[in-house]
């Protein structure tokens, strides 16, 4: 047959990347008829065997971060004996960043406190974390960390803008990027500034798992003076295409005998 003997075992895949809670399987075969192929390693307590004459097929399941490292699969055929090994990886993402301003709204010519906030991160040493004005990146990517039960780690970061940064229409953005050995993934939120905003609510968190995205805070109003509102009439806010307005729903009461 063509190859080395060396060549016939054969593990994949050699880096897999696994999500925390995530499974996987890694399969280790040997061409060899009467040959014999198995995972070894204290590590492989972390995982369940099936093994067969040519294969043998590591499953992994609920992936915790003591799961990743390296497993090592050994094999032989009429005495000769073979070994080759995976790197596994685990790694842990939010689906969604917490983006909020201190004030709740973001008023043009206002300074501003922006807070994002990312949960359950692994690695850590994978993490980066940039801000944007714009389509202008922010020279500030600090972000303080603080691990959890689960070694995994939850990190915020704050940017300060000054009233003259803060103009209509200006989208600020928190993108938080992940490496693991070839894969990268991101996360980005966004907050747009905008004058037409009245602080009644604090802000709808803002978020987005794949690319950049824009929301604008809903406009709300108290109502004027006079006969008093039932409080089971519900009152609509909408925000159409020219601006943010905000319909009421006419109310009539009879004057009060008292």
């Amino acid at each position: 047959c063509p190859g080395r003997p060396a060549d016939r075992l054969v593990v994949t895949p050699r880096e897999p990347v696994v999500p925390f809670g995530g499974s996987t399987e890694l399969n280790c075969s040997l061409a060899c008829a009467g040959g014999k192929v198995e995972w070894r390693g204290l590590d492989t307590a972390l995982g369940t065997i099936s093994s067969f004459s040519t294969h043998s097929i590591l499953h992994i399941r609920h992936a915790t971060v003591a799961t990743e490292g390296m497993k090592i699969c050994q094999g032989s055929c009429h005495g000769q004996h073979y070994q080759k090994t995976a790197t596994l990886r685990v790694y842990a993402l939010p689906d969604t960043l917490r983006l909020e301003a201190a004030p709740h709204i973001l008023r043009p010519g206002h300074p501003a406190n922006l807070n994002c906030l990312a949960m359950h991160l692994y690695p850590i040493t994978g993490v980066v974390l940039t801000w944007y004005r714009g389509h202008q990146v922010v020279e500030n990517t600090d972000f303080d960390a603080e691990d959890t039960d689960e070694e995994l780690y939850n990190i915020v970061s704050t940017l300060s803008v000054n009233g003259t940064e803060v103009a209509e229409g200006v989208e600020f953005r928190c993108e938080v990027t992940l490496h693991v050995g070839q894969e990268t993934f991101t996360r980005v939120a966004s907050l747009v500034a905008s004058a037409n905003a009245v602080m009644e609510q604090p802000a709808a968190v803002v978020t987005s798992t794949g690319s950049p995205s824009t929301a604008r805070l809903m406009a709300t109003t108290a109502l004027p003076p006079g006969p008093s509102v039932p409080t089971d009439d519900p009152t609509t806010a909408r925000e159409p295409n020219t601006g943010t307005t905000l319909d009421l729903a006419a109310v009539t009461n009879s004057p009060s005998t008292e």
